[in-house]
């Protein structure tokens, strides 16, 4: 027998080894970068900020708790403080793969290395990559507790006949 070789098929077309860039597109890249970086800023002093509210809730709370307010103050002020702070936290990652994502992106342009791009592009991916996976949570968790009002309605409703 007389051995053939197996040809094997790709679904897609091999990618070009080459890209190249226009200068428009180059140029594209470096108002998104210089945009990036001016929302990457401003995310890291929101996220300073919420900290900061988060510490300063914990203490006003307390405060008007002590001063004879609502005893229910005192029990909220800690789910207050750890909300506030995980908030901050989670604010925190995308803000910072748009920072490298900008910072990466104006030194490939500048020094046009394609591999610097390649970087950038991949810090980009993982920004909305994080956002997009918070995004399925808390429509989960949206989903979740409107079928949980439901069926909180329909007993409530059952139980009050």
């Amino acid at each position: 027998m007389e051995d053939k070789p197996i040809e094997t098929f790709s679904p897609m077309p091999e990618p070009e080894h080459k890209m190249f860039l226009t200068d428009e597109a180059q140029y594209y890249i470096q108002i998104i970068a210089k945009w990036g970086n001016f929302l990457s800023i401003i995310g890291f002093i929101m996220c300073a900020l919420l900290l900061l509210l988060g510490s300063f809730i914990s203490s006003i709370m307390s405060s008007l708790s002590a001063m004879g307010g609502n005893p229910m103050v005192g029990s909220v002020q800690g789910a207050m403080t750890v909300m506030y702070v995980l908030i901050a936290i989670f604010y925190f990652f995308p803000t910072l793969y748009l920072f490298q994502f900008s910072s990466k992106a104006k030194k490939a342009i500048l020094f046009a290395n394609s591999a610097e791009l390649a970087e950038a592009f991949g810090k980009l991916k993982s920004c909305f990559k994080f956002i997009g996976i918070v995004t399925i949570v808390v429509l989960s968790i949206y989903a979740l507790v409107f079928i949980a009002g439901i069926i909180g309605m329909s007993t409530y409703s059952a139980f009050r006949q």
